[in-house]
């Protein structure tokens, strides 16, 4: 009941504006613990010094000055200064405004308020304003996490008008708390990729930006591995010892398929034994590593003349579908049992395609 308090309290809390849940996590001790916690911060916006000149037509050409950052929660106050002044003398038309702007479903910015005159109208003379817009204006009252503040000027028209602006500044008071919802989605999905492979987190993933967003990222690299050239005796007795002949390196994520290719042969006569085959390895708790998959006959069996066999294994064997990040391949070989047997290897080679799910995001 705690965790279904918590989620439903989160999602009425995402239609209060923070100042508002802060002062409903403030009301009792239960509250304070179950709701988000509201973080405000201050930002310090600047627009770069500048010297314009107005249209000869019209008293209205306005321009684009510069965009605030995104915003991180909703504004609280913007508060504004500026050293400015116009022409010096005639109308007085010089002026700066700002847009309230939103990503549509599109991405393409669109304006949801406006707030004309920031400062009043430039003087002819040089001079300081200062003002704070709080909530009772649309730029700041309608503010959302992932709006942003464009910032106009307009000289004026008419001719012979100018706008000459220095040190404008605005600090940014934000408030703003982590959405529940999305936290506990980021967490569910994290958790459902957790039992899938790489490539399907990768197929998943690629449905919607929400899930492209959501899930973790999966990186697929490409190794080679090669293993040195041997030639090697088999024992008298028996059908074969087999033998070590090398440890892969640790695997950075789970496998997605192994191309493996050799220029090898046997003794050339009787009997056919020579192989090459692999071990999954994986480090158990005392760090011993214990065998998980095995796969025999890699390459099949060698011929008794000099042959150059390829082969892919993929997720639909066990030496695949089993690997996970950690453990390592160990390949080993066998020349036959019970006399005269041999074999001769060279140019052995895996190609190993690894996927990897990047863990280390936060689940923000």
């Amino acid at each position: 009941m705690e965790r279904l308090e918590r989620v439903i309290l989160w999602h009425i809390a995402s239609f209060l504006d923070p100042v508002d849940v802060a002062r409903l996590r403030g009301t009792c001790r239960g509250l304070h613990s179950l709701l988000p916690k509201v973080t405000v911060t201050e930002d310090l916006w600047e627009g770069e010094k500048f010297h314009i000149y107005g249209s000869d037509e019209g008293h209205w050409c306005p321009e684009l000055y510069f965009d605030g950052p995104i915003l991180a929660g909703n504004l609280l106050k913007l508060e504004l200064s500026v050293v400015w002044q116009d022409q010096g003398w005639g109308n007085r038309k010089g002026e700066l405004f700002a847009y309230l702007m939103r990503p549509n479903r599109t991405g393409e910015p669109v304006k949801i308020a406006e707030h004309r005159r920031l400062l009043g109208i430039a003087e002819h003379r040089r001079t300081t304003p200062n003002i704070k817009v709080a909530k009772g204006y649309p730029i700041v009252a309608k503010s959302k996490k992932g709006d942003f503040c464009r910032f106009m000027r307009n000289a004026g028209g008419g001719g012979g008008h100018e706008l000459i602006v220095e040190k404008f500044q605005v600090k940014a008071t934000s408030a703003g708390f982590y959405s529940t919802m999305e936290r506990l989605d980021s967490v569910v999905y994290r958790h459902i990729a957790s039992f899938l492979g790489p490539d399907d987190i990768a197929r998943l993933r690629g449905t919607c930006r929400r899930l492209y967003a959501l899930l973790p990222e999966v990186t697929v690299s490409k190794d080679l591995w090669g293993g040195h050239d041997f030639r090697i005796v088999g024992s008298g007795e028996g059908s074969g010892i087999p033998e070590w002949y090398f440890d892969g390196p640790i695997l950075a994520g789970n496998l997605f398929k192994l191309e493996l290719s050799v220029v090898w042969q046997d003794q050339g006569w009787g009997n056919r034994k020579g192989e090459l085959f692999a071990y999954l390895m994986r480090p158990s708790r005392t760090g011993e590593p214990v065998k998980i998959a095995e796969h025999r006959r890699l390459l099949g069996i060698a011929e008794h003349r000099r042959t150059t066999p390829t082969t892919k294994i993929t997720r639909e064997y066990p030496i695949v579908a089993k690997s996970k990040k950690g453990d390592f391949c160990r390949f080993m070989r066998n020349a036959g049992g019970g006399g005269g047997h041999e074999l001769i290897v060279e140019k052995f080679q895996v190609k190993a395609t690894v996927c990897e799910v990047d863990c280390s995001t936060d689940c923000k």
